[in-house]
């Protein structure tokens, strides 16, 4: 997926420039709730060069009208590409139901909201070059898995579930 940024000035003018990504603002039209939802690793078939992009997501809106329909889910994981990262704490991706049946995936259960808001704490603090050319977002997730396992927020099957699907 693609970013766009758009450019939000703060009220006081000696302060930077604020960038949102699209995701961002998707997040606020359609936001986490206090529900229990299935929480579900994800990554794609297709490969990019050798990179297959993985995330952490679920299900926010299952129709958003401004993307003809597409599901809004809740996205964990680096955007951006080699020599170009970045990670956004609240963000929304509209995604197709063709589009999610086509992933590799494996569920890492129903998951309460403090559960979710836990994941994406624990994945702000993942260290990253945004820089880097040698990391990706397999290498992040490869160090956020274990601090989801630390915190008993997945299970070790989870967590080999989806280091399976890295490999």
């Amino acid at each position: 997926m693609s970013h766009l940024f758009i450019n939000i000035p703060t009220k006081r003018t000696n302060v930077p420039l604020l960038q949102v990504s699209p995701g961002e603002t998707l997040y606020n039209k359609h936001p986490d709730n206090d529900k229990v939802k299935d929480v579900v690793f994800y990554i794609d078939t297709l490969q990019i060069g050798e990179e297959r992009h993985v995330y952490i997501g679920w299900l926010n809106c299952d129709d958003l009208p401004e993307f003809h329909g597409k599901q809004g889910w809740q996205q964990v994981h680096l955007t951006g590409g080699p020599g170009n990262y970045s990670f956004y704490k609240r963000t929304v991706a509209p995604i197709s139901s063709q589009s999610v049946a086509h992933k590799q995936s494996t569920s890492f259960g129903q998951l309460t909201r403090a559960q979710r808001d836990a994941i994406i704490d624990l994945a702000a603090s993942v260290p990253f070059d945004k820089k880097s050319v040698t990391e990706n977002c397999q290498t992040w997730m490869k160090k956020l898995l274990p601090l989801l396992l630390a915190q008993n927020i997945i299970t070790a099957g989870n967590e080999q579930a989806a280091l399976g699907l890295m490999n």
